[in-house]
């Protein structure tokens, strides 16, 4: 078990200027060129069929390879008046929301808000300290076996080119 207190971790992305360092266990995600996606969501995250480009949140990426689909269009009116409406989508929302524990990985955005890169990394092992809250890891730093596996089985379901994992130290400026 990881000996941190992770009370004192703010998200990534708090109002005004965050500079965070982030400490993950995963690999950097890669283009069809075998260069660093930088810039820019990795491809697998453009939507199918855009022309545009346009990209889908990683937690939108995992319902697709679920099959987890929206129930129906969201009408904000039904779903104030209807209970049974709001309940259907309240249980797809906490679906998709539970998906990246389901799966046990995350992608970790580093970098800056606007220059974005890219880890796929171990859920468990997504820590994130805010400037001035550091992060203690006692004398060391385990790296469970199973992790390795999490990632292998996760990117041969999802047509990612698996990558040999490491323990990563970023940062991300937004």
């Amino acid at each position: 078990m990881w000996p941190i207190d992770l009370s004192q971790a703010k998200g990534r992305n708090a109002m005004g200027v965050s500079t965070n360092g982030i400490l993950c266990y995963g690999f950097r995600i890669h283009n069809e060129d075998g260069d660093e996606v930088e810039g820019e969501s990795p491809e697998w995250l453009t939507l199918p069929g855009d022309d545009d480009e346009e990209s889908m949140e990683f937690e939108d990426f995992l319902a697709n390879l679920v099959g987890l689909r929206e129930p129906d269009s969201f009408d904000k009116e039904k779903y104030d008046s209807d209970p049974a409406y709001a309940q259907t989508w309240s249980d797809y929302w906490a679906k998709k929301r539970n998906l990246e524990e389901e799966f046990g990985v995350t992608l970790v955005e580093h970098c800056s808000g606007e220059y974005p890169m890219w880890i796929l990394a171990v859920k468990d092992c997504d820590h994130v300290s805010s400037r001035g809250s550091p992060l203690s890891f006692g004398q060391g730093v385990e790296v469970k076996p199973e992790w390795r596996e999490k990632l292998a089985a996760f990117c041969k379901r999802a047509g990612i080119e698996f990558r040999e994992p490491e323990l990563l130290l970023c940062s991300y400026w937004g």
